[in-house]
């Protein structure tokens, strides 16, 4: 597979560190779906995106105080797998996290979670780009950002 970055040592870290607050918001009784879209369309993680390091608690601790907690609360071990998948997912293919909250909704992570959470991050976010993202477009779409990164 063709990345815009290989899968390394900066990627399983953040990966890790960013599952660890999808399942620490679900422990801790927050609504997913809100949770998930507050979370990944944050300046803060646009940032994490940027290859920006930010620590978790800079960005948990604001989305905690400001959501609404109506709405259902995902299984901690499906958030925790959800967190590392669009982690991996940005890391890997250059797609903002913003995009991939539209784009992989965490209905579809829901979905394909049964199959997919026991293979590899690596094969599991393969397929996942495969089916949800990979269109003729974003080619261009990961040249521009290759091209940007150059600069």
């Amino acid at each position: 597979m063709n990345y815009l970055r290989e899968p390394d040592d900066l990627c399983a870290r953040m990966a890790h560190n960013q599952a660890w607050i999808f399942q620490r918001a679900s422990r801790e009784g927050l609504p997913s779906y809100s949770f998930a879209k507050m979370y990944l369309c944050s300046e803060k993680v646009a940032d994490l995106d940027r290859l920006i390091l930010v620590s978790s608690e800079e960005i948990y601790i604001p989305i905690k105080e400001k959501i609404k907690r109506k709405g259902k609360v995902e299984d901690p071990s499906f958030m925790h797998w959800a967190g590392y998948v669009y982690r991996y997912l940005g890391y890997l293919y250059g797609v903002s996290s913003r995009v991939l909250f539209y784009k992989v909704p965490l209905r579809y992570l829901r979905h394909v979670y049964g199959p997919y959470h026991s293979l590899d991050i690596v094969k599991a976010t393969n397929w996942i780009y495969k089916e949800r993202l990979f269109t003729p477009e974003s080619n261009l779409e990961r040249a521009v950002a290759i091209l940007r990164e150059i600069r």
